[in-house]
């Protein structure tokens, strides 16, 4: 897989991280056809996600069935993911309803973080692409390609 202007982009991420003091967040991957046409083959999609942080759970039998009816879950499931004390991080549960989200917080899980919710935003950083159903997997036409392109190079 090539990548176009591979070094700018580098370089971008490099000053991008060095300013927000973190990782950078994702953009959009477009490849060409055999016509040249771009084609996405990945966007960013808001998606909820539930997931714990091992090594900061003070009890994980407890949490876990406290969190199992609420995530529709097995607790030996999430207990056997929580008790990972080498791992930084596990992912309980994808596409969780804002509704989930919300008991999970109100449930105030003891810990340093114990339980952290995730959001990502379809389209990051280019304006008309921006929280758009109607782009999320479907290639823009060359004149949206070239606008989101001269949107993303502007940006520090």
């Amino acid at each position: 897989m090539a990548v176009i202007r591979h070094d700018f982009y580098v370089g971008k991420a490099k000053i991008l991280n060095a300013v927000s003091g973190g990782i950078a967040p994702r953009g959009s991957i477009f490849l060409t056809d055999k016509d040249t046409m771009p084609l996405a083959v990945a966007l960013n999609k808001e998606f909820p996600l539930v997931y714990a942080a091992p090594k900061d759970i003070e009890n994980p039998e407890e949490i876990a069935k406290k969190l199992a009816p609420i995530l529709k879950l097995d607790a030996a499931v999430i207990f056997e993911k929580i008790s990972k004390k080498d791992d930084p991080y596990e992912i309980l549960k994808k596409k969780v309803p804002d509704e989930i989200v919300d008991v999970v917080k109100a449930e105030k899980i003891k810990g340093k973080p114990s339980m952290v919710l995730a959001h990502t935003v379809k389209g990051k950083g280019v304006s008309f692409f921006e929280n758009k159903n109607k782009y999320h997997g479907v290639a823009p036409n060359k004149e949206e390609l070239e606008r989101a392109i001269k949107e993303l190079e502007m940006k520090p």
